[in-house]
């Protein structure tokens, strides 16, 4: 019996051996295999399939052989390590932020390896082999600077130039819930004029704790695409955008605030491997958004405003300058995630909005907010009030079920029947778009699609699931007198 060999055992290969005293196999909770390389200051963290394990392979069995190996045994030998890590412990690898026993972890994806352990008795720098959490770092992924104690998130407020104070304080919510390690999250959606610096502000918000080149990028076609730039990136940050299909929000709206995702196993026809991935989003540039009530249902709008223009900086003065606080930013965000942790538990309003763990989060770290007390929660509910009116008013068929209800509070009918009574609610040029249903099923998606913002503004819409289909709508507005006439042109 060879020493290499054991009684039933096939023969082990040196290099496999030779590598496992280099590296540690896991899997996470999607069966992705995961090495990390032991060797250097730095221990790395990596997928078994990817290049950089690949090129560690061939070097260290170079200097094992002292000659490069053949391509055919490096994916034998990836194939048997691929079996140990699926058969070995799992554990999650994190990108740049993490939670542990109540502790959130965030990587600084330095070349000291540090990361800042925040619990609710304050926060810390510490290096990666204090931490009990694992973080791979993608290719394009920048370091961040270490958070300053006593550091103040209002100074954030010097690079943003915004409508009113409620876009502020609704900003500081957002990124508070960003370095949240689980959602689901809130899409910000940037607006404003051209010339009012929209495409900075995504970039600075991005680059308060999520570095990386490019920092936003065009929108990903398809849902393959969005996924494998959310597996590369903490916050997704997509510039430019003129308009966004119907399927596009539905991918939004499940990015942001859960639904999984799936896709064919790599190299396998009757393989799916199955994602439940949720990420922060930026939006800019969206111009149509009003037609999308589900995503609108889950966004937060800030608008900015043209900069004057003895204020205008270059980007080279407004990179130095925001270098300069980065450092006091990042430590009031750790400060006010502490808090957040310290009162995650204590009692909540009676009365929480849409997203409401968002809502109940930021509640949490409010006295570590610079806003007013009791801030938070007013804004973001003006907020939500102008986009269901304005989510309304570009919607033909909800302003005119609005316009309907305020002449009969009750009604009760096929879709055929409500298509034709909704005809006299609005005009001879609406009914000529096409927003405008010309078919019953299509009135039923559409209807189905604005029955959450109907519901806010007291517009309740029932659909018969047996016998019959019908649809029953009931107000609860203040009625007034309507003239049918005054619809008819």
């Amino acid at each position: 019996m060879t020493p290499e060999t054991t009684q039933n055992d096939t023969p082990k290969d040196p290099a496999v051996e030779f590598l496992k005293s280099q590296i540690e196999v896991f899997h996470n909770s999607i069966d992705v295999a995961y090495a990390c390389i032991n060797g250097g200051s730095t221990p790395e963290i990596v997928t078994l399939h990817s290049k950089k394990f690949r090129q560690f392979v061939t070097k260290a069995l170079y200097s094992l052989k002292g000659k490069i190996p053949q391509q055919n045994h490096i994916k034998s030998i990836i194939i048997l390590l691929e079996l140990e890590a699926l058969e070995g412990v799992e554990r999650e690898a994190n990108i740049r932020i993490a939670q542990h026993e109540g502790d959130i972890y965030l990587d600084l994806a330095n070349s000291a390896n540090e990361q800042v352990k925040i619990s609710k008795n304050g926060w810390e720098i510490i290096h990666a082999s204090q931490s009990p959490v694992y973080f791979t770092r993608p290719a394009k992924m920048q370091s961040l600077p270490n958070p300053k104690k006593d550091g103040q998130l209002g100074r954030l407020a010097g690079f943003l130039n915004l409508e009113s104070q409620d876009h502020l304080y609704l900003i500081f919510a957002w990124l508070l819930m960003a370095l949240k390690p689980n959602g689901p999250y809130p899409v910000l959606c940037i607006q404003g004029e051209q010339g009012s610096g929209k495409s900075s502000v995504c970039r600075l918000l991005k680059n308060i704790f999520d570095p990386s080149l490019p920092v936003i990028t065009s929108m990903p076609s398809g849902e393959e695409n969005l996924l494998i730039s959310a597996l590369r990136s903490q916050v997704l940050a997509f510039d430019n955008i003129s308009s966004i299909s119907h399927s596009a929000s539905d991918i939004l709206c499940r990015m942001a605030t859960g639904g999984g995702f799936s896709k064919r196993t790599l190299f396998t026809d009757d393989e799916e491997t199955c994602f439940n991935i949720m990420r922060p989003i930026i939006l800019n540039g969206i111009t149509g958004l009003n037609g999308r009530q589900d995503l609108c249902d889950r966004t937060i709008f800030i608008n900015t405003v043209p900069i004057p223009q003895n204020l205008r900086r270059t980007e080279e003065e407004l990179q130095k300058a925001f270098a300069e606080a980065h450092p006091d930013i990042l430590g009031g965000l750790c400060t006010a995630l502490s808090t957040a942790l310290q009162n995650e538990n204590n009692p909540t309003p009676t009365s929480l909005p849409r997203m409401a763990d968002f809502a109940k989060w930021v509640v949490a770290a409010e006295p570590a907010l610079p806003i007013p007390p009791n801030s938070f929660l007013a804004a973001y509910e003006r907020n939500r009030a102008e986009i269901i009116d304005e989510a309304i008013e570009a919607d033909p068929v909800a302003s005119a079920v609005i316009a309907m209800v305020a002449q009969f509070p009750q009604w009760t009918g096929t879709a055929t029947q409500l298509l034709q009574t909704l005809n006299g609610y609005t005009s001879d040029e609406v009914r000529r778009l096409n927003l405008w249903p010309k078919q019953a099923n299509v009135l039923s998606r559409k209807l189905k699609r604005a029955v959450t913002f109907l519901r806010e503004k007291g517009v309740l819409l029932t659909f018969a699931k047996s016998g019959t289909r019908s649809i029953t709508i009931t107000s609860a507005l203040p009625i007034y007198p309507v003239n049918p006439d005054n619809y008819q042109q």
